[in-house]
């Protein structure tokens, strides 16, 4: 059995072409890859302007940038990642990037739900991964490299690549949680499943911190240390994310859609998608085409 890759060379780019590279680990020399759940992984080399990605997967993305400008996710611009950062972008999520000018080269992996990889689940997060992206980028591009050789010994290389990549990504982004942090973690994983499946409901912090049942002044503080936000902020997020969703994906006029999201009014719902997104709905659902 041999590792696949697959080269893709789109030219209909306007500022030059895009490179990308895909492997799929089914070499047995991948096999602890895919036991902790590495589903695919890849090299991206791109150039815009152009929107690339996929909808709503139940893999969790993480996109590493070794250099290049600034990239976005497409239904949330406010949300980009730099060169040295990794984007982390869970299950449930629409996995579709934008580079609006210059280049970029990162390398993506998705990830497949694992208890290794349950703390990254949830939100969007964003992490500075300056030492980690070099080192995963030179395991990736050597591991296309030994997939497709054709001399001797090609090949030979591929178990102990796929291992640096492995430990790579577990000392960066594997669970290193100590038991009360896990279950911390669980119960807002849990909150924010509940609150995803009911964002019309009128949401406050006093409502989020008896569905945990802790004190509103505990829900900030574990917030604040696991998600690196405030309760609020997260619920505005999830109903913008699942607003520009709609906005993509259905012609439901803008009061039903505010009326989704909670939202009284679509003047109250376009003036707080245009804070967090940075557009206003309309604009947005105009642009919505994917390359």
């Amino acid at each position: 059995m041999r590792a696949h890759v697959r080269e893709i060379r789109q030219s209909n780019i306007a500022r030059g072409q895009s490179r990308v590279r895909s492997l799929a680990l089914d070499h047995e020399d991948m096999h602890g890859l895919r036991e902790v759940g590495v589903v695919m992984a890849g090299i991206d080399e791109r150039a815009g302007p152009v929107k690339w990605g996929e909808g709503y997967s139940n893999t969790t993305l993480l996109f590493m940038v070794l250099e290049g400008t600034t990239t976005s996710l497409a239904e949330n611009p406010s949300t980009t990642v730099n060169a040295g950062e990794c984007l982390i972008v869970p299950a449930g999520c629409a996995k579709v990037l934008e580079l609006k000018r210059g280049q970029v080269r990162a390398i993506w992996l998705h990830l497949a739900n694992r208890e290794r990889w349950a703390h990254l689940c949830g939100l969007i997060t964003k992490r500075e991964a300056i030492e980690c992206i070099p080192l995963a980028y030179a395991a990736m591009e050597r591991l296309f490299v030994e997939t497709l050789g054709s001399t001797a010994g090609s090949g030979s290389l591929r178990l102990p690549l796929a291992s640096t990549l492995l430990a790579l990504l577990d000392i960066h982004f594997g669970a290193v949680e100590t038991p009360t942090n896990r279950r911390v973690r669980s119960q807002l994983n849990h909150l924010w499943s509940l609150v995803s499946a009911d964002l019309s409901h009128d949401w406050s912090a006093e409502s989020l911190a008896a569905r945990m049942h802790v004190s509103v002044g505990h829900l900030h503080r574990i917030v604040r240390e696991f998600e690196h936000s405030h309760p609020m902020q997260i619920v505005t997020r999830m109903r913008m994310q699942r607003a520009a969703g709609l906005l993509r994906t259905t012609e439901y006029p803008l009061d039903q859609i505010a009326e989704a999201v909670g939202y009284g009014s679509a003047y109250a719902f376009s003036a707080a998608f245009l804070r967090q997104m940075g557009t206003r709905p309309g604009a947005y659902r105009s642009t919505c085409v994917i390359d």
